[in-house]
């Protein structure tokens, strides 16, 4: 077992970048996971996806040449076992990216799998039961001349019709053609790529589904190796894309190997990390206007080593994401996996947390495998121990996303999710297929801080829908379902006997007193609201307990001091519970 401890002293900076030890320790070994990459020149991918349903992600490692995928089912994080799924026809051979979703909607994962050398393989699931589906469905069962391989693939609702379609980046040289197969909707699929614009293939590495510029259709970013220039594809609602790639500014020219994307700085809109060779890697921030600056350099994320797998990711709950890169390759001196610390400012700090870990790490996934609300990191080495970083956790909140789309894919793909807590605002968005060949967890984990109540959630559902969750409990999963939307000040059975006391002294000017009795159920909040009906502070109450006292300084969530005016003390979710109005004066 090997820990490697986050900890931020006093002694490295002035003011801590985390606020407490956040501890990442190697558990692969100790939960039964026994697998090496090998013979994969240029590595490989892997899943972290909860693919059987019950409610644990699970690991898919993608195979070397003489091998199978190695599938672990996750036995409620005490152990991972190795699976041996009936896959019908499952080839032994080098694959390259594996991919879980429902690309036909009946509410269970269908397999993507992507070879090296050989014709790619689709296997449909019902109920646990899995077929090969390959030639019925209308993906290729002979490999074209000359040979190419499968390098990349990412799912994606690019024509907004609630069914998941697939991109897959072909690399070889003397092989100029993308994939891009449409869901027809009848469990098979047209290969659209070059009516839809998007066939050009120079050397694809990586590829991602997201809805940069925010008008609801999911937009196509891929990373190409060699200098070939990366391809940013704009959908333009009618089943076909613009290259956008010069004018956007995402258009660089490198050896592009992994991309992770998310909201970095905080500005409500998402921005992409490329990983590069030595020469340096690449931070585009999403300027709102359909561009993007490269400030990798100057957010002090530029690494200069040999890079592949990379991830956005809140490491300690804190609300901003944080950066994993892995680093691989055959030098010296370039095997370091960095876990750079988002400092708030739209920049990062870097720290070599893995220290002495001199894997040639590739494909890597972000999931949470202990169900512990805190992000663990799965990595793919080649010729290396396949290793998972358990996330130890800390004092910060957190709540876990799970999405069920209706209307949309049933997997709720493209979604793009905003939260609010503790006056701050959070985005996060679903993929499946970004990184390095890699798939991330269906179930987003957003970090809150210290703030003890979400006061929204707001969804934007692929094909434009948005619904708004208000009043959400932190420290817990939470389902939604397209079109089912919660109530806004949710009852809780057995709370409505609650008494609330008149706010003592009042009018004040330091602080005042009020005392509730009654007994209080699971996550209950004081919420105290201005005179315009604003949210301005909450206290979480104990539970169970019959009586109590709270006392208000009259400053909001963030400590800042409120201005002189009425303001009114209520019991979230309690409909016979009194508000109380106080008078604040400076």
């Amino acid at each position: 077992m090997r820990a490697v401890a986050l900890l931020i002293t006093a002694a490295l900076l002035a003011s801590p970048v985390f606020p407490q030890s956040v501890e990442f320790t190697d558990v692969a070994a100790d939960l039964g996971i026994e697998h090496t990459d090998t013979g994969n020149f240029y590595g490989a991918g892997l899943s972290f996806r909860d693919f059987d349903g019950d409610g644990w992600d699970d690991l898919s490692l993608t195979s070397g040449a003489n091998e199978t995928l190695a599938i672990y089912l996750n036995g409620e994080a005490t152990s991972f076992v190795h699976a041996s799924l009936a896959l019908p026809g499952l080839q032994v051979s080098e694959s390259e990216v594996v991919l879980w979703a429902d690309y036909d909607n009946d509410g269970d994962q269908d397999l993507f799998v992507g070879y090296k050398a050989i014709p790619n393989q689709l296997f449909r699931n019902d109920g646990g039961v899995f077929t090969d589906v390959t030639a019925a469905a209308g993906l290729p069962t002979e490999e074209p001349a000359p040979l190419h391989r499968t390098s990349t693939a990412a799912w994606g609702d690019y024509n907004n019709d609630g069914a998941l379609d697939l991109f897959i980046g072909n690399y070889g040289e003397g092989w100029d053609k993308n994939d891009l197969f449409r869901n027809n909707g009848d469990g098979t699929f047209t290969e659209v790529a070059d009516l839809a614009g998007v066939g050009e293939a120079r050397l694809p590495f990586a590829v991602v589904w997201a809805d940069y510029d925010e008008d609801g259709w999911q937009d196509l970013y891929v990373g190409n190796d060699r200098d070939r220039g990366n391809q940013l594809f704009h959908n333009n609602a009618d089943g076909t894309f613009d290259d956008v790639s010069r004018e956007s500014g995402a258009g660089i020219v490198m050896g592009a190997m992994g991309i992770a994307v998310g909201d970095y700085d905080g500005d409500l809109d998402i921005d992409f990390y490329v990983s590069n060779t030595p020469v340096g890697n690449v931070l585009l921030r999403n300027n709102s206007d359909g561009t993007f600056t490269e400030v990798a350099e100057e957010a002090g994320v530029s690494v200069n080593q040999l890079c592949w797998g990379v991830n956005f990711f809140d490491a300690d709950n804190d609300g901003d994401l944080d950066l994993f890169v892995a680093s691989g390759g055959w030098s010296e001196g370039s095997l370091e996996n960095i876990l750079f610390a988002n400092l708030g400012d739209g920049t990062f700090r870097r720290y070599l947390v893995f220290e002495g870990y001199a894997y040639s790490s590739f494909g890597t996934a972000i999931g949470d495998f202990d169900r512990n609300g805190y992000p663990d990191i799965a990595i793919l080495n080649t010729d290396d121990p396949f290793t998972l970083w358990r996330n130890s956790g800390g004092p910060n909140h957190w709540l876990r996303i799970d999405l069920e789309g209706t209307t949309s894919n049933r997997d709720a793909i493209g979604s793009r999710v905003e939260v609010y807590a503790g006056g701050q605002a959070y985005v996060r968005t679903t993929h499946a297929g970004l990184s390095y060949k890699s798939q991330h967890s269906h179930t987003l984990t957003v970090g809150v801080g210290l703030a003890t109540l979400v006061d929204s959630l707001a969804i934007l559902w692929p094909g434009g829908s948005r619904e708004v969750h208000y009043n959400l409990g932190i420290d817990r999963i939470h389902h939604f379902t397209e079109g089912v939307v919660t109530s806004t000040s949710p009852e809780i059975p057995g709370q409505t006997n609650i008494t609330l006391e008149p706010a003592f002294p009042n009018p004040f000017s330091a602080a005042t007193s009020l005392r509730w009795s009654g007994a209080l159920g699971v996550n209950q909040i004081l919420a105290v609201y201005d005179v315009m009906g604003r949210r301005v502070h909450t206290v979480a109450l104990p539970r169970g307990k019959m009586s109590g006292e709270i006392t208000w300084d009259g400053r909001d969530s963030q400590g800042r001091l409120l201005p002189s005016g009425i303001y009114f003390f209520r019991l979230e979710g309690v409909t016979e519970a009194k508000a109380r109005s106080v008078v604040l004066l400076r």
